[in-house]
């Protein structure tokens, strides 16, 4: 061990003398110039000096035991530990560690007994049969101890199915390592409980049987999986739902569809699935996909708040990403080339008794694109393409209701805009903003932003027209304070009354609310949230922390936004033809700039959004 004191200059300290004792003891130590202890140093050893009186040792000092130090035979420092490095022929069962101050000691039995060997439950070979005996063996000896990782061998390891419990993962060698290979057209592998995963290994499916899956979950949360590569199934991945999920370099190669993320609560089976959220991601491969390469759906329950990042598409047929009905996603980093079809698809599901299935702020940072077409339809609010680089890329604007903006991005001149190119606006701006044209003296939207239940925001714009068919110009800075009140959920049966302040949860979903306001006549009545995760079911229990508990009664009711005030000018506004004109307005749910200029005027606009909310 290196002794620290005294190897770098130390105030005051020049010509000391330095004595190194074995701990516990007044015996001098055998101290060394080297690591390796073949060059003896004296002790005490005399530090040397420079000209502002500072003191260190004359060189790197090494010493092979616990000791302490006493400095001029007066001062004595503490003694110092050597760290171990070698436990041959130790027995450290009863030793504990932890990772830092605040985690409670664990005995270093209890953390071995985490890791579970598959050989050591069976044997491992080229009977599918066998195997999946022994992998489920294993597998069922770290569920009984509390989760662990289950190792698997290096090779090509047959199995039928599998079932991984919560807490439990299974760990091969490597990707392209250890090979899972299933011939099963069902579920080969399914996720059953929360923080349960797979590391370090790849699923074969061979042949891409009909109806094989590699991966089925639903209602997850916490799953977790790193470095794994699924390739030639029919579906890779397949989650009825989940939240908190972490994807670390995953790839799928050759599948039908290579994920489907759904929100579902698997109405039609058994009713358990859930909505999906806060789904990350990171790095990955999705290659010669033949139908579809990740969809992102809402099936009868929300997507939203997930976020993908380094992932490429590569040599995808169908769509190589497809999003329907889901909300406040990103896309940072990725990268799409080689598809023959929509490298993306963007459009709200069908079902018109619900606002929660329409596609809202999606995000597509720093990526690159080449080829291939991007597809809208619907409402297609907030969607977004950031320093994006376009090269022979078609877009489809034909279907949207509302404006995709690219900003601060590169095309090439092979980009192609086919059917409605108003719907495409274009604009240079480091934050939120819009571009587009008016031809009439109709108010015009030109840019939205979505407020939450309970939202506040401040909204500034600097909104510049330029007349294409005249000289005429317009300047405009305007701003104005918009609130979206909490949202609205009746109850009945109430036993007791509710806090405000707390956080209710439907017993049923799971979902979180928190409470802002509240009026009850008796047993009836309503609460007023903000900060809503997830869906509140009708009929079930919801409660407080407070003891607060009562029946759902219908669905949440959300409310609009509302301008409180009146919209300010900034600065007077600069325009040659007073009939033009800007306005901050609320509609619905959000915050609308609507723009209008003048009868047979071709105006082109553009703005430039900042927002500042709670």
């Amino acid at each position: 061990m290196r002794i620290a004191d005294f190897d770098t200059w130390r105030e005051g300290a020049g010509g000391d003398i330095v004595a190194v004792y074995d701990a516990g003891t007044d015996e001098l130590a055998d101290i060394y110039y080297d690591e390796a202890a073949s060059i003896a140093a004296p002790n005490p050893i005399t530090l040397t000096s420079d000209s502002s009186g500072r003191g260190k040792f004359p060189q790197p000092v090494y010493v092979l035991v616990t000791f302490y130090l006493t400095i001029n035979d007066v001062n004595q420092s503490g003694a110092q530990r050597i760290p171990i490095v070698d436990l041959s022929g130790e027995d450290i069962s009863e030793a504990t560690v932890s990772v830092d101050a605040e985690t409670p000691d664990i005995a270093m039995r209890d953390i071995l007994k985490r890791t579970v060997y598959a050989t050591s439950y069976g044997s491992i070979g080229t009977n599918a049969a066998v195997n999946t005996a022994t992998i489920t063996a294993a597998i069922g000896a770290a569920s009984a101890q509390g989760g662990g990782r289950v190792v698997l061998p290096a090779g090509a390891i047959k199995y039928n199915t599998l079932e991984i419990p919560g807490f439990v993962h299974i760990t091969g060698q490597g990707e392209d390592i250890t090979v899972l290979q299933s011939s099963v057209g069902d579920r080969t592998i399914e996720l059953t409980g929360d923080n349960a995963g797979l590391l370090n290994c790849t699923l074969d499916g061979l042949t891409s049987v009909p109806s094989s899956t590699a991966l089925y979950g639903k209602a997850l949360s916490s799953t977790s999986l790193s470095n794994v590569k699924i390739k030639r199934f029919e579906t890779g991945v397949h989650f009825h739902g989940a939240e908190r999920t972490l994807f670390d370099q995953v790839s799928v190669d050759g599948c039908d569809t290579a994920a489907k993320l759904h929100g579902d609560t698997d109405a039609p089976g058994d009713g358990q699935g859930s909505a999906l959220t806060q789904f990350v991601w990171r790095g990955g491969v999705i290659r010669d996909c033949t139908t579809t390469g990740i969809d992102l759906a809402y099936v009868d329950a929300v997507v939203e708040h997930c976020h993908f990042e380094d992932l490429t598409f590569i040599d995808d047929v169908g769509d190589a990403l497809h999003i329907k009905g889901a909300k406040f996603l990103q896309f940072k980093n990725c990268q799409w080339s080689g598809g023959t079809d929509n490298n993306v698809k963007i459009e709200d599901d069908d079902d018109d008794t619900t606002t929660e299935n329409k596609v809202r702020s999606v995000r597509f940072i720093d990526g690159k694109m080449s080829e291939g077409t991007c597809v809208f339809d619907g409402e297609c609010r907030d969607i977004i393409f950031d320093r994006f680089d376009f090269k022979g890329v078609t877009f489809d604007p034909s279907l949207p209701e509302r404006l995709i903006t690219l900003r601060d991005c590169v095309e090439d001149a092979d980009v192609e805009i086919t059917g409605d190119s108003v719907r495409i606006a274009r604009a240079t701006t480091s934050e939120g903003g819009s571009s587009g044209i008016t031809s009439d003296a109709v108010a015009t939207e030109a840019w939205t932003y979505p407020l939450e239940p309970g939202q506040v925001a401040y909204v500034e714009g600097k909104i510049l027209a330029k007349q294409q068919n005249g000289k005429n110009i317009g300047v405009y800075h305007v701003s104005a304070t918009f609130l979206r009140n909490p949202a609205q959920l009746n109850f009945d049966n109430q036993t007791a009354d509710f806090t405000v302040g707390q956080i209710v949860t439907d017993e049923t979903s799971g979902a979180t609310a928190r409470i802002v306001g509240q009026s009850d006549s008796g047993g009836s009545g309503y609460i007023e949230l903000t900060d809503i995760r997830g869906i509140f079911l009708n009929n079930a229990t919801i409660s407080d922390p407070e003891g607060g508990e009562a029946l759902v009664n219908g669905s949440l009711v959300e409310q609009n936004v509302t301008i409180k005030g009146a919209q300010a000018s900034i600065r007077a506004d600069v325009e040659d033809v007073a009939g033009w004109g800007v306005a901050l307005n609320a509609n619905g749910g959000e915050i609308r700039l609507q723009v209008t200029g003048a009868a047979s005027t071709i105006i082109e606009w553009t703005s430039h959004m900042n927002v500042v909310t709670t």
